[in-house]
């Protein structure tokens, strides 16, 4: 029986060196080809990461803007890109109740004060107002007023202007109107002249700073409408114009909306005109708002815009001077 030839005595013939070529380039090739893979794979793991990072850091900064017992009730968001502009939508007629602007007059200027019958609202139209914001629902108040193309008058409580400026500066960007309701919502009455003056002062700073405004508020509206005559003398030290309301739902009792509702078409039977006031830091008032723009749509009801002052290029009308 013959043995077989050892292999390193065989001597290597072309052939068999043009195979041993072949198996080295194919062996190369698949070794830079699982590089490749690998390679891509780590970018797109990487790049998944990153944007990850980014969207919890965007989302960890929009929710250090909430108050704490409000980041337990409420997911953080993003306010939407629709706030970018301040154009007005285009609303379908079924939901349209936005109606005329109307300039403070110069009467409220000079007494200090700012009443309905001063505006010379005609029958069916309504100044709609809200305390409180901005809070995170003042965002859903904010879409469903642009949906129904209403104007709104928003009395912002300072401190809450400057722990949600992305908001604040939504308001004035959607055409709203900005009001001031003191720094901390505190009691003026408990206060004397200066501090009362500073509390006033400090609100309307903190709005505009929070809001880009070229101007601070002039429209202020007491909490709980107290006032008293330090608190009063404070205002007119500082050409604040005050403003109540003329019909209020009681929205701040957190009755279901159907409720708010029933209370709101009472006052509207019997005031047929005048300044309405919500609340936008409350849940039900979402919904009870939605629902008094479509009761709005279907009676031929208005909302009328207030404005301090014209905005460029505007054809707003002034009110009343001549009222008392």
């Amino acid at each position: 029986m013959s043995e077989a030839p050892d292999p390193r005595s065989i001597r290597e013939t072309p052939e068999h060196a043009g195979r041993g070529l072949t198996r080295m380039v194919a062996r190369g090739v698949g070794a830079v080809a699982a590089a490749l893979a690998l390679g891509v794979a780590l970018g797109i793991g990487f790049a998944i990461g990153v944007r990850a990072i980014d969207a919890d850091l965007t989302a960890s900064l929009i929710w250090r803007e909430s108050p704490p017992a409000q980041r337990e009730n409420a997911q953080p968001t993003v306010p939407p890109a629709a706030s970018a502009s301040a154009a007005p939508p285009d609303c379908p007629p079924h939901l349209h109740v936005g109606g005329r602007e109307i300039i403070m007059p110069a009467i409220a200027r000079d007494s200090g004060a700012l009443r309905a019958d001063m505006l010379g609202l005609q029958s069916g139209e309504y100044v709609l107002t809200f305390d409180d914001g901005p809070t995170w629902i003042t965002e859903e108040i904010l879409d469903t007023l642009d949906r129904h193309c209403a104007p709104a008058t928003f009395f912002m409580i300072g401190k809450r202007a400057e722990e949600r400026p992305l908001t604040a500066k939504r308001v004035l960007r959607d055409g709203h109107s900005l009001g001031n309701h003191t720094y901390s919502h505190v009691n003026l009455t408990t206060l004397d002249q200066a501090a009362a003056a500073e509390e006033i002062r400090r609100g309307a700073q903190a709005i505009q700073s929070a809001t880009a405004a070229a101007h601070a508020p002039a429209l202020m509206r007491a909490p709980a409408f107290r006032m008293n005559e330090a608190a009063e003398a404070a205002a007119r030290s500082l050409a604040t114009v005050l403003i109540g309301p003329d019909i209020s739902p009681q929205d701040w009792r957190g009755d279901a909306p159907e409720a708010t509702l029933v209370r709101l078409k009472a006052a509207l039977a019997a005031k047929d005109r005048g300044v309405i006031l919500l609340h936008d830091n409350q849940p039900n008032t979402r919904e009870m708002l939605r629902q008094m723009l479509t009761l709005f749509a279907a009676t031929g009801r208005k909302i009328v815009a207030l404005r301090e002052r014209p905005a460029h290029g505007s054809k707003e009308e002034s009110g009343g001077d001549d009222a008392s």
